[in-house]
């Protein structure tokens, strides 16, 4: 009998103990299905007393604000704008840097002509009178580059993409570490083409900044009533042959300029005719108008093309 009792006993105190636990349990479960029901009320609640607090706070920021020097507001305009325009300057490197990266991650896609080595330069210097006539490069003799090197440039492909090598002119000069580059434009330059769709040889002469155009001559006549009928948009490629220079140039680039690559468009005649090409006033050929495919007046980097043969041996004195 005092076994059961002592039995009874302890399961009532275990009981007793539980309850609390049991109450503390159904709180929480509670607190944590209405908890978001409460949160809502609560702001709710104190919705207003929180606006009246924001209200004071920023009347009396207005006021502090009101009482303060003009010239201490000068000074403070003043400074925000520094670190406006500063903020504007790293924004616009970081763009820079960004649009270097992928130049230099598509430069890695080019091409390779078989016969030639690439030499990588910087335009380091322009003159505003013939900004997109020539520009001067960071490499020179010294990097193995001589006059009637072909010089090349990119258009962009989309991020990602492959990017198109194109012409950008020759080496018209060059020194040990330097060397001047004429454009396509510049009548310095010239290079002997090809028209894909007519199958037509030709040489392109540049044809000054004025119309930033150049002129394609010694085209082959046509048979027909139109002897001239080379269309607009039709690509310009290199053509690979020789070229007879102005007196005191290099008189043949044979050797110098790998064939197929893009150097342009014809277009419309800049002086107002609604023709690609016209016959020369001699009659022995046609002569048309091309557009460069090059952004001349963007151009930062460009790639020096450079013969490899034998011919290349007494070049600077680190070409290899």
């Amino acid at each position: 009998m005092a076994s059961f009792k002592k039995k009874v006993n302890v399961s009532r105190i275990v009981l007793i103990a539980s309850i609390p636990v049991i109450l503390v349990a159904l709180v929480l479960a509670g607190f944590f299905s209405f908890r978001r029901t409460l949160a809502r009320f609560s702001m709710d609640f104190y919705y207003p007393f929180y606006q009246a607090a924001k209200k004071v706070e920023l009347t009396a920021a207005g006021q502090a604000l009101a009482m303060r020097p003009r010239q201490e507001l000068a000074i403070a305009v003043e400074q925000l704008q520094r670190q406006n325009a500063d903020l504007a300057a790293q924004v616009k490197c970081l763009g820079d840097l960004e649009a270097e990266n992928e130049y230099y991650r598509q430069a890695l896609n080019m091409p390779r002509w078989v016969g030639f080595r690439e030499v990588y330069a910087e335009v380091i210097l322009r003159d505003p009178a013939s900004w997109n006539e020539q520009f001067v490069i960071s490499k020179g003799k010294k990097d193995g580059i001589a006059a009637g090197d072909l010089v090349l440039t990119f258009r962009f492909a989309s991020r990602g993409g492959t990017p198109e090598c194109v012409v950008a002119g020759r080496i018209i000069e060059a020194s040990e570490h330097t060397a001047v580059v004429a454009t396509v434009v510049n009548p310095e330059c010239r290079l002997s083409v090809y028209l894909d769709d007519s199958n037509a040889n030709g040489t392109l002469v540049g044809n000054g900044t004025s119309t930033m155009t150049a002129r394609v001559l010694h085209l082959p006549l046509k048979d027909g009533e139109d002897r001239a009928g080379y269309s607009s948009d039709e690509k310009v490629v290199t053509g690979g042959f020789s070229e007879q220079l102005p007196p005191g140039k290099l008189v043949s680039f044979s050797e110098q300029t790998p064939p197929g690559i893009l150097v342009g468009f014809l277009t419309v005649s800049p002086s107002g005719i609604k023709r690609a090409a016209v016959v020369h006033e001699s009659g022995l050929y046609a002569e048309a108008w091309m557009k460069p495919a090059a952004q001349l007046d963007m151009i930062r980097f460009v790639v020096v093309l450079l013969p490899t043969g034998p011919e290349s041996a007494d070049r600077g004195t680190d070409a290899r």
